[in-house]
């Protein structure tokens, strides 16, 4: 056996041997084998080891060993049995010579022992943008880690209704998006920091590709600032006026006309204006206050601050065409903060719909003066009916028949004498109550970006108007609105993120490590030589193209004990995500289900009562719904937040609990649906959609099947079969260095604890997994080994 320092070959005593003991068991666990493991090795003090050591036996040595960092090498017949970092613990002289003691720190996952110190945040990945509605819409298709994703964050709103049929427009703004990151990207940067590289077919795959987590805003402790200068205002009345010549309406009290006045009137409970009061409002140490006519925030002190604005408001409309109408749709809230967006159409084209004994409107949005417009439709007969219109806007009856009517084709004319050609401009077919004109009611939720008030510099909110609309169009705002100051430094439109910014979630890099784990029964293979980590889940990680026959390896004159799995285990063993939120548990509790949970069965006698849970250590289970955006009805968006536990006094705060998801990329939206801001017109008619259960896709993250999608559970049945079906066997082979040296380090075709090794017992051939060698020595003619029998696929 022979030792190299620092590649130098040191003396050694012949008969001193370093025993050597490896373990699968890191593969399963990252948290194992972090710090390597140790072994003691005493080298006599000859005058070759001690110009190597420094004289570190002389008391008054000036030199220091252990003051830099040293690399030890154990070989036996040319193999690496140990190479790690080596440090001297001792050095004794005695009066028959002495010894130096070292200690050699065996291969580790060096990676292991960064993640878990390491914040999430702190990942190395490059990424830095401004927050904008370009940032937002490009993050949809290009390949940036970090995705602005729409997601329906709950809240708890009164009900203010306006007597409209037409449910209020729910207007989009930078507050319905958040982050999301690519998992593969994190996980990749994660071992990137630590100096190692990933290599695995499965998080090249399409599953873990589509992979993203919810990301996280920096917060901060607001609670002494919200205690001493928090406050609730709302609208006692609802306000009207009609825009001036530049479309405008204005929420300023000392404007004569086009004003609706103040934004907001009153922060106190006790305040009662026709009957009306309301018992949420509050103001702290009178900050919001009226000035004069105005209102105002006046701070106790000097603090760092923006406001959220819940608008609610009816506007006159115009159709402009069968995606938008024209409106007011553009708010200005102050400090050059203006806010443009898009009013959507919320009637649908019946064209796909087309019927019998029904009335329509037909819109034909491009019209010009003196065309003649007529409607063909085909009868179940195969006979070709038409119905001729002269206008923009036109009404229009379908006769009633017996027969189905369908494929409804517009043709136009210039006169009377011309010839019908087919329109190719844009129109639509209503049903007959909707008007070319008429009113909408509009809800939007903006936040503005901090700025720094002082008690003598209050905030005045006078400035504040609404544009867009034409000339004489009516603005009515609603009781429903209200405003409050915003104390989390959470980032708006305008503002520079970074990496850190988008993922400040209070989490290490282990604790994401671990999150994908346990979903994806993932076994981590680390080469500290090569400086790569093999991932892949439990069932491909062991690969029968790679099968050493070690038969003849067997010593028969050793015990060969074999036992059953399962009997360290619980009777029942769960899979679960953390606890969901609003919508999951509403689920819950309706249907008596768990989302996103499974269990299994131990078998074995000897497993221990009760339930064991394995709970994702990062990520909660999400439901999507429809029917939550006016102009896209049919997007499925993802539900975030609680509103029995996130009231009025959390509105501001846009984190919630991590998430899981798959995203779909641009997903297609029915004819006369399309998405809103900030989606550039050339894919207004599609929608970015994430999902965490999505059986309209074929595919759930949930760990139980639903829905006819198979769940997660499927990555772990194979361990389940095993502590059901498997065996653990012990038993003596004769191994060389060369052997253990390509456990240590695998490369190339030597898959390392990955290979699956044949044994032939008792007339019986199997294959089995190698889970341990026990104090492998060069002089013992064998080694005690533990294998786990192989149970393949179903």
């Amino acid at each position: 056996m022979e030792l190299y320092i620092d590649n130098k070959k040191v003396d050694m005593d012949a008969s001193t041997e370093v025993s050597v003991s490896l373990s699968a068991a890191a593969t399963g666990d990252p948290r194992k084998g972090r710090a390597g493991y140790t072994r003691r090795v005493r080298l006599p003090m000859t005058p070759a080891n001690d110009a190597v050591f420094g004289y570190a036996a002389e008391i008054l040595s000036r030199d220091r060993f252990n003051a830099v960092r040293h690399t030890g090498r154990v070989e036996h017949d040319g193999a690496v049995l140990i190479e790690g970092s080596l440090f001297l613990s001792r050095a004794e002289r005695s009066p028959d010579g002495g010894f130096y003691e070292v200690h050699i720190i065996g291969a580790s996952k060096v990676w292991a022992g960064i993640a878990s110190a390491r914040r999430l945040h702190e990942t190395g990945i490059d990424f830095s943008k401004t927050l904008s509605a370009v940032t937002i819409s490009s993050s949809w298709t290009d390949n940036s880690p970090v995705r602005f994703l729409p997601v329906a964050r709950e809240k708890m709103e009164r009900d203010f209704s306006s007597g409209s049929v037409i449910p209020a427009a729910k207007v989009l703004s930078s507050d319905d998006y958040h982050p999301f990151l690519h998992a593969a990207t994190l996980l990749r940067a994660v071992f990137a920091d630590a100096g190692y590289r990933v290599e695995s077919d499965f998080v090249d795959g399409e599953l873990f590709s589509s992979l993203y987590i919810s990301g996280n805003y920096p917060t901060r402790d607001v609670s002494t600032v919200k205690a001493n200068m928090d406050f609730l205002a709302r609208r006692l009345a609802a306000s009207s006026d009609v825009a001036n010549s530049m479309g405008r309406v204005y929420a300023d009290p000392y404007r004569a006309s086009f004003t609706v006045g103040n934004i907001v009137d009153t922060a106190d409970p006790s305040q009662v204006v026709g009957g009306v009061s309301y018992d949420d409002v509050f103001t702290r140490n009178g900050c919001f206050q009226m000035d004069d006519d105005r209102i105002a925030f006046v701070p106790t002190s000097p603090v760092s601050v923006g406001f959220q604005f819940h608008l609610r408001y009816t506007t006159d409309y115009r159709m402009k065409n069968r995606n938008e109408m024209a409106g007011f749709d553009t708010v200005y809230l102050g400090e050059q903060d203006e806010r443009e967006f898009t009013l959507a159409n919320p009637y649908p084209d019946r064209r796909s719909t087309f019927r019998a004994g029904y009335s329509y409107k037909l819109g034909v949005f491009d019209h010009v003066a003196g065309r003649e417009y007529q409607l063909r439709y085909t009868q179940g007969n195969g006979t070709v009916s038409s119905a001729v219109v002269g206008a923009r806007f036109s009404s229009l009856s379908i006769a009633s028949t017996t027969q189905a009517v369908s494929n409804p084709v517009l043709y136009y004319r210039t006169s009377s004498a011309g010839s019908w050609m087919v329109y190719g401009g844009d129109w639509a077919l209503y049903d007959g109550f909707v008007g070319e004109t008429g009113t909408l009611d509009v809800e939007l939720t903006v936040r503005t970006a901090p700025e720094e008030i002082t008690p003598g510099r209050p905030k005045f909110f006078n400035s504040i108007y609404f544009a867009g609309a034409d000339p004489g169009m009516r603005l009515t705002v609603s009781p429903a609105t209200w405003l409050r100051p915003v104390f989390y430094a959470q980032p708006t439109e305008g503002a520079a993120l970074r990496f850190a910014d988008v993922c400040a979630h209070d989490a290490t890099q282990m604790d994401f490590i671990n999150a994908v784990r346990q979903m994806f029964n993932l076994r981590f293979h680390t080469d500290s030589r090569a400086k790569t980590v093999r991932i892949e889940p439990a069932d491909s990680f062991y690969s029968d193209a790679r099968i050493v026959d070690w038969t003849e390896r067997l010593d028969l004159g050793k015990p060969i004990a074999v036992e059953e799995l399962g009997g360290d285990l619980s009777r029942r063993m769960v899979w679960c995500y953390k606890a969901g939120d609003g919508a999951v548990g509403r689920f819950n509790r309706t249907s008596g289900e768990d989302m996103g949970s499974w269990s299994a069965s131990v078998e074995n006698a000897a497993a221990a009562n009760g339930t064991s849970v394995w709970e994702n250590a990062l990520f909660t289970p999400s439901i999507n719904a429809p029917d939550l955006y006016t102009g896209a009805r049919a997007a499925l968006l993802v539900q975030a937040g609680d509103t029995s536990i996130d009231t009025l006094d959390r509105t501001e705060d846009l984190n919630f609990a991590p998430k899981v998801v798959r995203y779909e990329g641009m997903v297609p939206l029915p004819a006369g649906q399309a998405w809103g801001w900030p989606s550039p017109y050339a894919i207004q008619h599609t929608y970015p959609k994430l999902a965490f259960h999505a059986p309209e896709s074929g595919y759930t993250l949930c760990f139980e099947d639903r829905d006819g999608c198979t769940g997660l559970h499927s990555m772990w049945e194979g361990d389940v079969r095993l502590w059901n079906e498997g065996r653990r066997v012990t038993l003596h082979l004769a191994l060389d260095a060369a052997d253990i040296e390509a456990l240590s380090f695998p490369a190339g075709d030597n898959a390392g604890f990955r290979t699956l090794y044949r044994l032939s017992t008792g007339g019986e051939s199997a294959l089995y997994r190698l889970e341990e060698v026990c104090d492998y020595s060069p002089s013992a003619p064998s080694t005690k080994c533990v294998f786990i029998k192989h149970i393949p696929q179903p």
